[in-house]
């Protein structure tokens, strides 16, 4: 299980790369925040339908392991060529291309939630790593740029740990057993033979739509903000790049680090204790309360403390979310639509960005956060959290 979370580390650290330092690498070949934030609204696009791809794939039992085994072989032909490339209108061509691939990562993620359940293994220990990776990117982005000058290094980085990803793929793929054949048969059963009892079964992702579409709405609104974090740092508090690169840094290891990681760690014990779904609750909560400061904080030390609450609301929400269908046995169809909803969502997100930040400033995005996240806590109480406490009592 090691070597799956050490592979899980260098996914998210790379994952950091690409939203927190999208816009720096972009100017870095000369093209604006503006342009650069709608070829990332068109990665997303293609990420989507990347995503809604692997659903389908998964639906039809489709082996994951060597679609995350192909995605890596292309990522390195893609890194390599952009390292050597000037041209900038293939540079984003091979960025497209890239960011397409790393789509694959949800279904390691997949796996590692089924084999964590077969095995009994707390998920929330072995996710924490993928928050470490994440935390780091800000750092080593920053460690970069202090020791070459340059932040085109990062992608000689990426190439290196891409490398390192694709020996561990071929080397030592998940293995799932049995369970997973048999899950692969029933799947294809569902499919061919939909007879009475299969229609009268209690299928745990029908009717939940917006349960997960919650969970991942309040996940993306976070995860939006963090492609314009640099310039929220350089143009709303005016801090040089470099100073931007290092608050931005701090922000995520506070949020992925500092108080992600001690969530992960703990988060499934007051889920055994209180519920999932109080679990989920206090996270919504929370979630207003960070975005509320953000909004209100008058310099960079205060808005970038307020990522201390990123971590612990993500870990409430989505390992909450995971315990709601863990007797479903289907924990990769979940964290496919789950990501699919999220990475939809981060599309529609960013193209609004790009359209705000060339008429406003962006404390009028943390405005609208705070206010979305009223909405969607209040939904969540009153459409699942009171539900569940009165008539059909079920523990989570």
């Amino acid at each position: 299980m090691n070597i799956y979370r050490f592979q899980l580390f260098i996914f998210t650290l790379i994952a950091s790369f690409i939203l927190i330092q999208f816009t720096v690498l972009m100017e870095d070949r000369g093209i604006s925040v503006y342009n650069a934030l709608t070829i990332f609204t068109v990665s997303q696009v293609l990420h989507v339908l990347a995503t809604f791809t692997l659903k389908m794939l998964a639906d039809y039992g489709i082996n994951p392991i060597k679609i995350i085994r192909v995605s890596l072989v292309i990522r390195l032909l893609a890194i390599g060529l952009m390292l050597s490339i000037t041209n900038v209108t293939i540079f984003i061509t091979l960025f497209f291309i890239y960011r397409l691939c790393t789509t694959a990562n949800i279904l390691f993620e997949g796996l590692l939630v089924q084999k964590t359940q077969k095995e009994n293994i707390s998920f929330g220990r072995v996710r924490m790593f993928g928050s470490i990776g994440f935390a780091s990117g800000g750092i080593v982005t920053f460690g970069i740029v202090l020791l070459f000058g340059q932040i085109s290094y990062l992608l000689i980085l990426m190439a290196i740990l891409d490398g390192i990803s694709a020996f561990i793929s071929f080397k030592y793929p998940i293995k799932l057993g049995e369970k997973q054949k048999e899950r692969n048969e029933q799947t294809d059963n569902l499919k061919i033979n939909k007879n009475r009892k299969q229609k009268n079964s209690i299928n745990p992702l029908k009717g939940s739509f917006s349960f997960i579409f919650l969970c991942a709405a309040a996940v993306a609104f976070a995860d939006s903000f963090n492609i314009i974090l640099n310039h929220q740092y350089i143009y709303s508090f005016r801090l040089t790049q470099e100073n931007a690169i290092f608050w931005g840094g701090i922000a995520i290891i506070f949020s992925a680090f500092v108080s992600e990681v001690p969530a992960m760690l703990y988060a499934e014990q007051f889920i055994k204790k209180i519920g999932a779904k109080k679990i989920m609750m206090i996270g919504f909560s929370l979630s207003i309360v960070r975005w509320l400061l953000a909004a209100i904080a008058p310099n960079h030390i205060l808005f970038t403390s307020t990522y201390l609450f990123h971590g612990i609301i993500f870990s409430f929400i989505f390992l909450g979310m995971i315990e709601h269908f863990k007797e479903s046995g289907m924990g990769q169809k979940v964290v496919l639509t789950f990501t699919l909803i999220v990475s939809t969502l981060l599309l529609i997100l960013t193209q609004t960005f790009s359209f705000i930040l060339e008429h406003f400033d962006a404390i009028y995005i943390l405005i609208a956060f705070a206010a979305a996240h009223i909405l969607m806590a209040a939904i969540f109480y009153f459409k699942f959290y009171i539900t569940s406490k009165g008539g059909k009592k079920r523990r989570y």
